[in-house]
Formats: C-alpha cells, sequence, structure tokens
C-alpha cells in the first residue's frame, strides 16, 4: 500500500471512529464515498469532526478551492474568472440558489450559463465570463462536474446548503418572499429550510416557523390560550393517502394543511406521525376507490379514538407554549429595538 493510500485510510478509520465515539450528526454524511472524501478531506485541514451538518458545509468551499495551496506561503491563486475567492463563493452561492429556483441538480449548458447570469446580476459579482466561472467552479472546488454538454452538482446536498447561504445573507426582502412561499411548499425546500433553521435562526423563526404557529392556532381559535380541540373537528378535512394495490401510505393532511408543513413543530410532527404508524402496523386499513380515507373513520376503526385525542391535545397544548413563548420573546426584541436611542 503506497503511503498516500495508507495515510488517507488512517484518516478514514480516525473519521469513523470519532463520528461513533461522539455520536455525530456528521454520520449521515457516509452513505457515500464522495461525501466521505470531502469529509476526509476537512478533517485533515481542521483535524476535527464538525458536530453539525451546517458547519461541514460551511467550510467545504474555502477548503477545496485552497487545498492545493497550503503549502505556498504567501500563494495568491489566480481565477479564470478573475474574482476572488469571497465573490467567487458568493457567485457560487448565488448559482445555486438559481438552480434551486429551477429545481435542477443538472443544467444543460445553456442553463448553467443563464443562471450563472442571474447570480452575477442580483451581486453584482462579474466574471470575465460565465465559462470562466463555471471552469473555476469545476477545476478549484470540485463542488461542480461537467459531463458531455451538461453541469452536475458533485451531491445535491451542496446545491440545498449553498442555496441557503444565500438567502441567509440576502435582503430581508428577499428572505421574506422565499419564507413565505416555503410555507405552502414545505416538502420542496425541506433541506433548505432544515439548513437555515440553523444559519438564518431568527428570520427562519420570524418569517416561516412564527407565522405557520400563528396559522395553525388561528384556524384552531386558539390564538391567546390553549383551550383543548376535539379530534373530530381538528381532522374533519383530513385523510391518508395511499398508493396502488399495495396501500402504501404516500402522504396525509391535517385538515387543508400538508402535514410535512409542520415539520418543525417537531412533538407535534412526531405524535401524529407515530399515531398514523400505529394504525397502519397494527390494523387493516381499507381505503376507498379513490385511494384515500378518512384519518377520523380509521382512528374510529382502530379504536384509537380517545387516545389520539388525549395524545394530540397534550402535544398541541406543548407546541402553543412554544408559540407564545416565540411571539413574546419576538415582540420584546422589537419593543427593544424600538426604544434604543441612537
Amino acid at each position: 500500500m503506497s503511503a498516500t493510500k495508507k495515510g488517507m485510510f488512517t484518516t478514514v478509520h480516525q473519521i469513523m471512529k470519532s463520528l461513533h465515539e461522539n455520536n455525530s450528526e456528521i454520520i449521515s454524511l457516509v452513505t457515500t464515498p464522495l461525501l466521505l472524501t470531502l469529509l476526509a478531506i476537512t478533517y485533515k485541514t481542521y483535524n476535527k469532526i464538525p458536530t453539525q451538518l451546517h458547519e461541514f458545509y460551511e467550510n467545504i468551499f474555502h477548503v477545496l478551492v485552497n487545498r492545493h495551496d497550503a503549502t505556498k506561503p504567501g500563494f495568491r491563486r489566480e481565477y479564470k474568472s478573475k474574482l476572488n475567492e469571497r465573490e467567487l463563493e458568493d457567485l457560487f452561492c448565488g448559482f445555486c440558489f438559481y438552480s434551486m429556483i429551477e429545481d435542477k441538480t443538472s443544467l444543460s449548458r445553456q442553463d448553467a450559463l443563464k443562471v450563472t447570469k442571474k447570480a452575477s446580476e442580483f451581486l453584482g459579482v462579474t466574471p470575465s465570463s460565465e465559462f470562466s466561472f463555471l471552469s473555476d467552479c469545476i477545476k478549484n472546488t470540485c463542488l461542480l462536474l461537467e459531463e458531455g454538454f451538461n453541469y452536475h452538482f458533485i451531491h445535491k446536498s451542496i446545491r440545498e446548503y449553498h442555496s441557503a447561504k444565500f438567502i441567509s445573507s440576502s435582503p430581508n426582502e428577499l428572505k421574506e418572499r422565499f419564507y413565505t412561499i416555503a410555507k405552502n411548499s414545505t416538502y420542496k425546500y425541506r433541506i433548505e429550510l432544515d439548513f437555515l433553521s440553523v444559519i438564518d435562526e431568527h428570520y427562519f423563526n420570524k418569517y416561516f416557523l412564527l407565522p405557520s404557529y400563528e396559522s395553525i392556532f388561528r384556524d384552531l381559535g386558539q390564538i391567546e390560550s390553549f383551550n383543548g380541540i376535539n379530534l373530530n373537528n381538528l381532522l374533519n378535512e383530513s385523510y391518508l393517502y395511499f398508493t396502488g394495490d399495495e396501500k402504501r401510505l404516500e402522504s396525509f393532511r391535517l385538515n387543508q394543511t400538508p402535514i410535512c408543513s409542520i415539520n418543525y413543530m417537531n412533538d407535534a410532527y412526531n405524535t401524529i406521525i407515530n399515531l398514523i404508524i400505529k394504525m397502519i402496523n397494527n390494523h387493516e386499513l381499507s381505503p376507498g376507490e379513490d385511494n384515500k380515507l378518512s384519518i377520523i373513520k380509521a382512528i374510529t376503526d382502530c379504536g384509537l379514538h380517545e387516545e389520539g385525542e388525549a395524545v394530540i391535545n397534550e402535544t398541541i397544548k406543548a407546541m402553543h407554549s412554544r408559540f407564545i413563548q416565540m411571539k413574546n420573546r419576538f415582540e420584546r426584541k422589537d419593543a427593544l429595538i424600538s426604544s434604543m436611542d441612537f
């Protein structure tokens, strides 16, 4: 075994040992050899395992564009795009954001040039040419690959994190618009929202989570205080959706709200999910010809009505308490800002 391969093997062994010892959420990255390789590269640079996913992605761009230059003191790499490292990263984040809007992880050459131009115009960052920027992304970061006449992200999560980073550093007007749209498209932007809940926590809560809470409790008529809810009223328009003859659960709605849109209210989400799973695993459910089944009917047929009402009431009461705490926190902060004397 060559010294290089032996060194990489040792690094990977150290990474896996550290991951299991610290129960790091980064362990989800080792699902592909490519991401494990990127983790090994960052580990060799910082000599530590990031504790959270966003920390890994936060470092990866800088590590990759500088990985060949670390042993060259004073060396400053010139990019074909004539951009500096900060501009290159900003434009890459913009490229990811506009690719997210297009819902693409693979772009034709024409689409890639169009997306680059849009990001460049928004940021006011002008490469020597769109082709030169794409070339820098391919050769200097390796986060983008060219195959034939198409450009691919090496992994979808690269686009997702850098899209989120672009949003987190954007003007509030863009943030507010994105979060408002995302409330109705939570599944589409789920991973970006996961990252934003950490790297843009304040505005994520202000424009996404708090309005989502308010919408749910306004519909329930429980804005100021929680007085308990009737399960029949809560689930009146809620259905389980099945796929084909297998009767496999595809999705379900809480009244008119897709269940994934309350994904960030973890206790409520998990409680309802667990109740549904309990029904599916332990009882024979028979959806109608349209492959959907009333959740109320399913709960009643399974003899879980009383248990379901008690558990969901307890959970939503706790969720309401968090909503009031968040609302009060934001109101206090707004009052403090308003009272500041500059």
